[in-house]
């Protein structure tokens, strides 16, 4: 659109009276300098204390946020509380140090172990994913993660093609929807499902191979690499519930490491680390469901260092629904995806595992078939102890609890605590 514009005639001048100019004295134009000068003072020193409540901190516990910044980043799904100040240093400058820590270690585990988003500069899982049978040099943070999987013999990582169907299943609002990705209600998929965990299962049709100084090839079979072109695969493997497990060890042990001890590290998906190694008592509160509710089941204190890993076969929060699917007749779908057909199962309805020595990563490799599966080996969930790893969990109206000085307290009414002896 045009704008016009108009001048007006000097005739038509309704005659604005002339600018007086005035000559101030040199008095008087000392005192409008000092007198400005004040004014700038009064408003610097305004901001400055502003900015200072705004970037201080008062010791005590805090909750540790990221700096915001144009990367992307894992800290939305984790808390970190910490007790600033207690190390003896001021405050502020701790929560500074801490904070620029945490954001560059969040935003380092976000793009390694993503497995559908490359970054640039960096060769990470959906790098691998796109150009099977290549060798590239990881990060050691990913390097030492596939060497631990490696270790622990676990091949739920290839089940990648079912778990995206499981993360759309997830993201439905209706049966109608979910039943696309559902291979509990739809024949066809369970089939598709079977014959994505065949392939997860056999080393020789897609496995990754560590070369040794940081260097891996992610090795695809010419049957799966054609089987994945007619089914518009392109996720080979993913850590997905696995994920945050080695995050919270990445991200406490990077942390423990430049000496920031005095606080505790948590996923919304069920992974802590204690890095405290004082005697102030931390809790975990216990859960479990009878038919379609949950219930607190207890609340476990206790002193750290400690990690620990929860696994659930139910949403406890809004968070889970990243996780879960509860269908229109209250059965649930949870990432929990077995091996055998690709399909969700859960022998328990909650586990909660810790460990003094172990990391979240070691544990839940550790917990994995147990959980995952038809029935629950209880014999064999003792035995960890003999690891260093030990657990809680609910059996009927039976606490069960693997470490004898396990401190419990709030523990439902009726319930009965049974410890497993040796």
């Amino acid at each position: 659109m045009s704008r016009e514009t108009r001048s007006r005639k000097k005739d038509n001048n309704p005659g604005v009276r002339p600018v007086l100019k005035v000559e101030l004295s040199e008095k008087n134009k000392r005192l409008k300098v000092i007198a400005i000068i004040c004014f700038l003072a009064i408003a610097l020193i305004a901001f400055g204390i502003g900015m200072f409540r705004f970037l201080s901190k008062d010791p005590g516990w805090q909750e540790i946020s990221v700096n915001v910044s144009n990367n992307k980043t894992c800290a939305q799904e984790f808390t970190l509380q910490y007790h600033l100040g207690a190390s003896g240093i001021s405050a502020t400058a701790e929560n500074k140090k801490i904070t620029a820590l945490y954001t560059d270690t969040c935003e380092k585990a976000y793009s390694l172990f993503s497995a559908g988003e490359e970054f640039d500069d960096t060769v990470n899982v959906c790098t691998l994913n796109k150009n099977p049978n290549k060798t590239y040099t990881v990060d050691p943070v990913l390097y030492a993660a596939f060497e631990t999987i490696a270790d622990s013999g676990n091949r739920s990582i290839y089940l990648g093609p079912a778990y995206g169907y499981w993360q759309s299943l997830f993201n439905c609002e209706s049966d109608a929807d979910a039943a696309d990705f559902d291979p509990l209600v739809n024949e066809e998929l369970s089939e598709y499902y079977n014959e994505i965990a065949a392939f997860a299962r056999d080393a020789e049709q897609v496995n990754l191979e560590l070369l040794g100084d940081g260097k891996v090839r992610l090795n695809v079979s010419k049957a799966y690499l054609a089987f994945a072109e007619n089914n518009g695969i392109s996720v080979y493997m993913d850590f997905f519930w696995m994920k945050n497990a080695f995050i919270a060890d990445y991200i406490a042990d990077t942390l423990t490491k430049a000496g920031f001890t005095k606080g505790a590290l948590s996923s919304y998906d069920g992974f802590s680390r204690c890095l405290d190694g004082s005697d102030t008592s931390y809790s975990l509160n216990l859960y479990h469901r009878r038919g379609g509710t949950v219930y607190p089941m207890a609340v476990m204190d206790y002193t750290g260092p400690k990690s620990i890993a929860v696994m659930k076969d139910f949403p406890l929060n809004k968070a889970d629904t990243l996780n879960y699917y509860v269908t229109e007749n209250g059965e649930t779908r949870y990432p929990y995806a077995d091996l055998s057909d690709g399909k969700c199962r859960a022998a328990l309805t909650y586990l909660a595992a810790y460990s003094d020595s172990k990391g979240c990563a070691d544990i839940i490799l550790s917990l994995s078939s147990l959980y995952i599966a038809d029935s629950f080996d209880a014999d064999s969930f003792a035995s960890l102890k003999d690891k260093g790893i030990y657990g809680i969990y609910a059996d009927g109206d039976r606490i069960v609890h693997t470490e004898k000085s396990v401190s419990l307290r709030d523990v439902f009414s009726n319930a009965e605590i049974t410890y497993t002896v040796e």
